[in-house]
């Protein structure tokens, strides 16, 4: 089911700094060493997921080997910034999306990267975007969570990749159209906060349906209650 509130996004991006300056020689091709791809969310997660499956194509098409590395913090910031401070040789890359790219640098106080920070290098794919609740919680459509959400005891917690997140932002966007109220609790990627949904810990959450998000459904231990629209997924 598709919700009007929520608007089309940018999920998954593989960015670099450097990549196309790369300089070649007859003597040293490039790539003529490992390269690095820094993701900015924790292991398991959608971009993380996305990340190493391109990392090894990347690595078999290349001849060299990819080395993914998790940079977590400040909703994507410090993995940002440590691919947008690496040495410009070509050989950093980052695996991530516009939400710690644009979203982030306009949302979060904290964080200190900007969006023209990072140069966009390839497309990827596209990932659909939806509202998540608990397996047990008494709901199986929006309508009937909105209906839960406004005559419940104590507002729902929902996890989100941090506050001002745009994860975060569009779950209070569905609380306030379902005029209810809810309780954020701000975690460093979708993977820790996917377990505590799958866990029963939060209420319910918004998450990118990739990777082990699918999987989740599939097993039963969460439900996914309405679309909210396709993403882009860059690469």
């Amino acid at each position: 089911m598709k919700s009007t509130f929520l608007h089309r996004i940018a999920v998954g991006c593989l960015a670099t700094t450097a990549l196309l300056a790369a300089s070649t020689s007859s003597a040293q091709p490039f790539p003529n060493k490992p390269l690095n791809m820094i993701v900015a969310f924790p292991a398991g997660g959608g971009s993380d997921v996305m990340g190493r499956l391109v990392a090894k194509g990347m690595g078999e098409s290349l001849g060299q080997q990819i080395i993914v590395e998790n940079v977590v913090g400040v909703s994507g910031s410090l993995g940002v910034l440590r691919a947008a401070n690496a040495t410009p040789d070509g050989y950093t890359i980052l695996a991530g999306s516009p939400l710690e790219l644009i979203y982030t640098p306009l949302g979060v106080a904290a964080a200190k990267n900007k969006p023209e920070d990072m140069k966009m290098a390839a497309l990827v794919g596209h990932t659909p975007i939806a509202i998540a609740v608990r397996k047990d919680l008494p709901v199986n459509t929006l309508e009937e969570f909105v209906a839960f959400a406004k005559k419940a005891d104590k507002p729902l917690s929902f996890g989100s990749t941090g506050v001002g997140s745009l994860y975060h932002l569009m779950a209070e966007k569905a609380l306030q159209n379902a005029g209810a109220k809810g309780l954020h609790a701000p975690y460093n990627g979708l993977a820790p906060y996917l377990k505590d949904l799958m866990g029963g810990t939060i209420d319910f959450a918004v998450v990118p349906l990739v990777g082990p998000v699918l999987g989740a459904m599939q097993n039963g231990q969460i439900k996914a209650i309405a679309v909210a629209a396709t993403a882009i997924a860059l690469i």
